[in-house]
């Protein structure tokens, strides 16, 4: 079966994305911060073997290489990968506010979450696939990346930028990696109850 890493695989939408790989027999990874959330989760969606979980905050490059080691060890390939993760509800920030209000420390978190993240995962997955000569990823970004507003000006940006690179071609002559939002996608599980 292929094997499929989501990021954020806690959250609400990264529970959509698990449950609608697993449907079609993949073999889903989740990875998130949230142990205890994960676990809830993964046995939501059928538990192991189909469906594992990893702890991992993917701001941290040798986290996501460790991680996806330990994936491609355990079931031989890594085929896909969407990465949900970003955002800035769970971090605790006053993001809501004037950009001259906001201090450059938050700036450089939500940043971290909604772009580095995305392309550490990138970083450290792409090679697998390159030598496997298939793959894909998906990374899932905001439609606030596109029309933005004052009052979340980072996260706009920080979206804006995860649009923009991954919009501006393929890494590799073969290989694209997509760029969506929420909208985009037009998932039920991702919108606001």
């Amino acid at each position: 079966m292929p094997v499929v890493m989501v990021t954020a695989g806690a959250s609400r939408m990264g529970w959509g994305v698990g449950k609608a790989m697993r449907e079609m027999g993949w073999n889903v990874v989740l990875t998130d911060i949230a142990e205890d959330r994960l676990k809830e989760v993964s046995a939501d969606l059928g538990g192991a073997p189909g469906v594992t979980w990893e702890i991992l905050d993917f701001t941290r490059l040798a986290d996501v290489d460790a991680a996806v080691k330990r994936i491609v060890a355990k079931h031989g390939s890594l085929d896909a990968m969407v990465n949900v993760g970003g955002g800035v509800r769970t971090m605790n920030l006053e993001s809501r506010t004037d950009f001259t209000s906001i201090p450059p420390a938050d700036w450089k978190r939500i940043f971290e979450a909604n772009l580095f993240g995305i392309f550490n995962c990138c970083k450290v997955a792409l090679p697998y696939m390159v030598e496997a000569k298939k793959g894909g990823i998906v990374n899932i970004s905001s439609g606030m990346g596109l029309r933005g507003r004052g009052k979340i000006a980072i996260y706009s940006q920080s979206r804006a930028n995860c649009r923009a690179r991954w919009r501006t071609g393929s890494l590799i002559d073969w290989f694209a990696v997509m760029a969506a939002s929420q909208a985009d996608c037009g998932w039920p599980w991702s919108r606001r109850k």
